[in-house]
């Protein structure tokens, strides 16, 4: 059978070849070098570019250069395969804003006579670096819509990254980003192998209608909310998305979903953790590979880890037993960068609801999973703020980073606030006292989010330390359709902010922005 399907393929072919060479039919034929195009420029063997700048090549061809169709096209080096290409301009002049992501790529430029169909190529190569790992990643909502603007290291405005690289944006106002080393997903090469991608920098951006998982290095989209679970929710209701040092946390319709950072994983959320009975406040705080949440259920803090099936059980912890506090609600979950300790702590601003302390405010610091186990909450002290203090009006907080003894027993950073108009005050809970217009800026501004940038790596991890992190006081604010973002110095190694001297850094953009993150080369998350 083999022989005689070989046999007729011969004579297939044979009979093929003799018509074609039999045809006597009337054809004009020409010299196929005298019609095509002639490309008078030549390339550069390699080229440089970086991501979100303009790259432009301007080949000259001869004649009329309205005669021909132009193809500007890049794919992978080294690609056994075109599939993976991208059609980067259909002018002559290429002027791109780089929207590839880094790494090295084949180049190709055709000129297409369109009356002949003949073509002449140019190719070159082009080494694509990125921007990403050094600035400010605003979050903005602007028509009804999602993006990030990103100031890179050169305090250069790249708007709306998110649309310009991968062509979409996201539905709804933005609820918050979040930035971590440890995420492992699969992908599947040119040959069809499963290859796995480990501890990989990941950016997550939640709004209250979607959220989405882009490579923090390039911003290209991995997964969107229809392909980042193992199984989808039921109901599509983000409420928030945090990173830790064992992964992403995700709270959707007060069901809470972890992806660790383990080498098996795919990089997709996992089925929700039991409620338990338990309703899930929408602000929480990460403490090193775990979240805190307030059970709005009881008014008590409830604590998850990634590498558990349920929540930490509020067992006392020796000495603290004073401190399991129910009937609250939570103003504020923030985290505390404690670089002098192996891990993180959870600060809480909590008000009673009991008979006879409503009102009451209490600033409370504890851990979830770090210093005991993963099956119990850990409280290193609380402090009753002042009533005569307004600290209980406070819409915006952040924590001052970077500060700490080391001491367990003991919390020494500073809780800064804003009331949501034009000003930032702070409260010491060591000497009960407060700092009023510690930042005031214009008065047709409203501040909607304050942070204290000071990140030497997470934890100071000697590898990683370098003298020049940087030290400032982080001011973003809205004006009318615009976001205005400044940066104050800090007073030495104090908590106070050297105001007076007026911002070291201001910067602007369209739209309303809710918060942002900072990355630079040495960031290993944002919490």
């Amino acid at each position: 059978m083999k022989k005689a399907t070989i046999y007729l393929a011969v004579i297939m072919y044979a009979a093929f070849f003799t018509k074609c060479i039999n045809d006597t039919g009337n054809y004009s034929y020409q010299d196929a070098d005298a019609v095509a195009p002639i490309i008078l420029s030549e390339f550069e063997a390699n080229y440089t570019a970086l991501m979100l700048e303009s790259f432009v090549l301007d080949p000259q061809v001869q004649g009329n250069e309205a005669d021909y169709e132009y193809f500007w096209v890049a794919y992978p080096h080294g690609t056994t395969t075109q599939n993976r290409r991208d059609t980067i301009g259909r002018e002559r002049k290429l002027d791109y804003k780089m929207a590839l992501a880094p790494g090295q790529y084949k180049l190709i430029f055709q000129a297409k006579d369109k009356q002949t169909g003949t073509s002449a190529y140019m190719r070159t190569i082009i080494t694509v670096s990125s921007v990403f790992s050094l600035g400010y990643f605003v979050n903005k909502y602007e028509n009804g819509r999602t993006d990030v603007d990103f100031i890179d290291g050169s305090g250069v405005l790249h708007s709306n990254i998110l649309k310009t690289i991968n062509g979409d944006d996201l539905p709804g106002k933005p609820i918050r980003s979040t930035f971590s080393d440890r995420y492992c997903y699969q992908t599947i090469d040119d040959e069809g192998k499963t290859v796995a991608n480990n501890w990989v920098y990941m950016f997550m951006l939640c709004t209250d209608e979607d959220m989405r998982i882009y490579k923090a290095n390039d911003m290209t989209m991995l997964y969107d909310w229809d392909h980042a679970f193992m199984e989808l929710p039921a109901v599509k209701k983000p409420q928030g998305v945090w990173g830790n040092s064992s992964g992403f946390m995700l709270l959707n319709n007060n069901q809470l979903h972890a992806v660790g950072g383990a080498t098996y994983s795919d990089g997709r959320f996992g089925y929700a953790f039991p409620d338990e009975g338990i309703r899930l406040s929408e602000k929480g705080c990460t403490v090193t590979s775990n979240m805190m949440f307030l059970n709005e259920n009881t008014g008590s803090i409830v604590g998850y880890s990634t590498t558990q099936d349920r929540y930490a059980y509020t067992q006392p912890y020796p000495g603290y037993e004073q401190h399991h506090f129910t009937n609250q609600e939570v103003l504020y979950f923030g985290t505390q960068h404690n670089y002098l300790n192996a891990a993180t702590r959870g600060w809480a601003l909590l008000r009673s609801k009991n008979e006879g302390e409503i009102g009451k405010l209490r600033l409370v610091d504890a851990a979830t999973g770090s210093f005991n186990t993963y099956r119990s909450l850990v409280y290193f002290g609380s402090y009753q703020v002042p009533a005569e203090f307004n600290v209980g009006d406070g819409k915006v907080f952040c924590v001052q980073n970077g500060g700490g003894t080391g001491a367990a027993s003991s919390i020494t950073s500073i809780l800064y606030y804003s009331t949501g108009d034009n000003k930032v005050h702070y409260y010491n809970q060591n000497n009960q006292t407060q700092k009023l217009n510690a930042v005031t800026i214009p008065d047709d501004e409203k501040i909607v989010y304050i942070h204290h940038n000071y990140d030497w790596a997470c934890n100071n991890h000697p590898s990683y330390y370098h003298a020049d992190a940087p030290n400032e006081f982080l001011v973003l604010s809205n004006k009318a359709d615009s976001w205005i973002l400044r940066a104050y110095a800090m007073e030495g190694t104090t908590h106070d902010i050297n105001a007076a001297a007026g911002p070291k850094k201001v910067y602007t953009g369209n739209g309303q922005a809710t918060n942002l993150i900072y990355r630079e080369p040495h960031t290993m998350r944002t919490w």
